[in-house]
This record gives structure tokens, C-alpha cells and sequence, in this order.
């Protein structure tokens, strides 16, 4: 998906999990000149096969500022009330 322009450029890979039916969905992004600042505070999280960088709730509430779709703004509030965990 290339979104507001070429500001934004993700990739979503989904899998089911065999047993549950859960969907497991990884957001890959292409790291822009505007995404930059974003990319600089990521952090490395463990799991069981191996590692991967997050980007935490200031990053995400960012990059959602960038796109403004309703939904994302809907996010953010969410995001900014502090409902959720980091």
C-alpha cells in the first residue's frame, strides 16, 4: 500500500495460526525521508523466533498523523487517552 502520496509505503503480511484461527498481521514499512524520525526511536523486541523492530505508541500516533484517514484519527485519540499498553 502506498499511502498519502509516497509518504507512506507498507507492506501487511497475514497468517493464520493453524490452531486458533488467529490471524497474526506484521506491517512492513519503507522507511521515507518523512518516516525517518519514527525509525530513529524503534526498538528491538525478543520473540521466540528471534527479533524484530517496534515502533512505539509516539512513533505510531506519527506516522497515523501522516495518513490523517478517519480511522486513524480515531486511532490516535485512542492512542493519545493512553487505552492500550505500550
Amino acid at each position: 500500500m502506498i499511502l498519502r502520496g509516497n509518504v507512506v509505503e507498507m507492506f501487511r503480511l497475514s497468517k493464520p495460526d493453524p490452531e486458533t484461527g488467529d490471524l497474526l498481521s506484521l506491517h512492513l514499512l519503507v522507511v521515507t525521508p518523512e518516516l525517518e524520525p519514527v525509525w530513529e526511536t524503534r526498538e528491538r523486541i525478543d520473540w521466540e523466533h528471534g527479533s524484530v523492530p517496534v515502533v512505539w505508541r509516539a512513533g505510531l500516533v506519527a506516522m497515523k498523523r501522516l495518513r490523517g484517514s478517519g480511522q486513524d484519527l480515531d486511532d490516535i485519540q485512542m492512542l493519545e487517552e493512553g487505552n492500550g499498553e505500550d
